[in-house]
């Protein structure tokens, strides 16, 4: 059983082999008719993401429901979020928060991880501050950046806690460096205002790259402002610009009055007091009061 699995992931990932959904489906269908949990969730995921079949979430729930009962961890957490959302099946917070915790306790990471959350915001059991650090911890522990994240949250705001910047800093600095792009934003905020760390603005830089390269818009933002002004980079208009435009794209509205105020000033790009106009119109819309003022003034001349 776990050969054909194996082989059924090597086929859906591409693993020194062409990708080939049909091909990982027909092993892990061979695997999951003689009991096998782990294949079963695959199916799961494969009708959820409708890859080399036909999405249908009902279905997914169906594999996700046998392989949680032949006890996988994997596919517990998976029927839990499908319970969750109410995605192929009626939403349910209470028995989300049962597959949830059977995951969890199985010292499953991301079932921890989202455990914590339950508890933190009170969904599908009793709100409970104690009980969320724990599940938190545990998921950290096992390097889930998500929870290593959130625990720093917790300590960097006193949410149920004593404030502890240090802590706070500890946790955010193994979530950035496991990659958690909203980890290297906040950990890039703190060294950028010197808040509870040596004002640094060049690791401010380093961070916000990092996260940027990632996609995070708050983050592309603000390392445009540092290339715009020349903090802890080189000053690059053009850069700065590339940066504000890709975060622009992702509705940021800061970015799109950034980028208004490159056009009407011809910095980095062609003066254009018509493209500054749409953007402090985008900006505007979505809620920049800057920008509505720009806007007025653009008017008048």
């Amino acid at each position: 059983m776990e050969a054909q699995n194996n082989l059924g992931a090597t086929y859906s990932v591409g693993i020194d082999v062409k990708q080939d959904y049909a091909k990982a489906m027909k092993w892990y269908k061979m695997a999951a008719a003689q009991g096998d949990a782990v294949a079963q969730c695959n199916i799961g995921i494969m009708y959820e993401n409708g890859e080399g079949v036909e999405q249908d979430a009902e279905e997914a729930v169906r594999w996700y429901r046998a392989s949680a009962e032949n006890g996988y961890r994997g596919g517990q957490y998976c029927y839990a979020l499908m319970y969750l959302r109410g995605n192929g099946i009626k939403g349910d917070e209470e028995k989300a928060a049962k597959w949830m915790k059977i995951s969890a306790d199985q010292e499953y990471p991301d079932a921890q991880f989202m455990m914590g959350s339950m508890y933190r915001n009170g969904v599908g059991v009793r709100k409970d501050t104690e009980e969320a650090v724990m599940y938190y911890s545990m998921a950290a522990d096992q390097g889930q950046t998500d929870a290593q994240f959130e625990l720093g949250r917790m300590y960097h705001t006193r949410e149920g806690m004593e404030q502890n910047d240090v802590e706070a800093i500890e946790w955010y600095r193994r979530s950035a460096e496991g990659g958690n792009m909203r980890a290297q934003f906040t950990l890039g905020l703190m060294y950028y205002d010197g808040d509870g760390v040596k004002q640094d603005h060049k690791e401010a830089a380093r961070l916000y790259r990092s996260s940027a390269d990632q996609g995070f818009h708050p983050a592309q933002n603000n390392l445009g402002e540092m290339y715009r002004e020349g903090k802890g980079v080189k000053r690059d208009y053009k850069e700065a610009v590339r940066l504000y435009r890709s975060s622009a794209s992702q509705n940021n509205e800061c970015a799109q009055f950034n980028l208004g105020e490159m056009y009407r000033d011809g910095t980095g790009v062609p003066k254009d007091e018509k493209e500054a106009a749409r953007w402090f119109t985008i900006a505007a819309e979505n809620g920049d009061e800057d920008a509505a003022a720009e806007l007025k003034r653009l008017e008048i001349r």
